[in-house]
């Protein structure tokens, strides 16, 4: 989820095997999606990873922490989030992926009732799906709920959050003609049971069609 997790970090991260199954990861870096840290304060990066013995079955926990508001050494913002992830059939053909994750920050909400500041909570989840028909085509689908509870998360671009519900299922192909090529068209449907956050805040359901080629190399 693009709004409740952060995706690049800047820093150092180490990794321990601990046993044949388990890694253990830890590290620091300057925060959620910057590389140049907008405060004075590091955040702290972790995880346990668990693989079985037979490479089919992985599950992962990870976290951050450390604050992430400008100018702001005091308020940390904590994410955990937990995944597991199957490979089932004879071939290994089938594999589902499940889990989500909870995120709180201090202070980062604003009471309409009170004019207080207040901690901000979020939380998703979500379930992967896919099925390998041949080496060259792939069908999945992904079925997402999230929560952005005061409505912090999704305050983008200049614009007041919605603290709301969302919902999204998609259904996608990935098809790979040549092995350094892959073709991947989807569709994609949104809900949102509680706001109106699609074409121009007016909508509370939208459907989106994407297709993008990847060339490797």
């Amino acid at each position: 989820n693009v709004y409740g997790t952060p995706f690049t970090h800047t820093g150092v991260l180490t990794t321990l095997h601990a046993t044949p199954t388990l890694d253990v990861v830890a590290g620091v870096v300057r925060g959620w999606d910057v590389f140049e840290d907008n405060n004075n304060s590091p955040s702290y990066h972790g995880a346990f990873i668990w693989n079985s013995t037979d490479k089919r079955y992985n599950w992962t926990t990870a976290w951050i922490t450390g604050p992430e508001q400008p100018n702001n050494d005091r308020d940390y913002r904590t994410l955990i989030s937990s995944y597991f992830t199957g490979k089932f059939g004879d071939k290994s053909e089938w594999l589902f992926c499940t889990g989500g994750h909870y995120g709180c920050e201090a202070n980062a909400a604003l009471d309409s009732a009170t004019g207080q500041r207040k901690d901000a909570e979020w939380y998703a989840y979500s379930a992967h799906l896919f099925y390998t028909v041949d080496p060259r085509l792939r069908l999945g689908m992904r079925a997402e709920w999230f929560r952005d509870e005061e409505g912090t998360r999704t305050a983008q671009l200049d614009r007041p959050g919605l603290a709301a519900s969302f919902f999204d299922l998609t259904f996608g192909v990935t098809y790979k003609p040549w092995p350094s090529v892959r073709i991947r068209p989807e569709i994609r449907f949104d809900y949102s049971p509680d706001a109106r956050p699609f074409n121009d805040q007016t909508d509370k359901f939208q459907v989106t069609a994407a297709f993008d080629v990847i060339w490797q190399f």
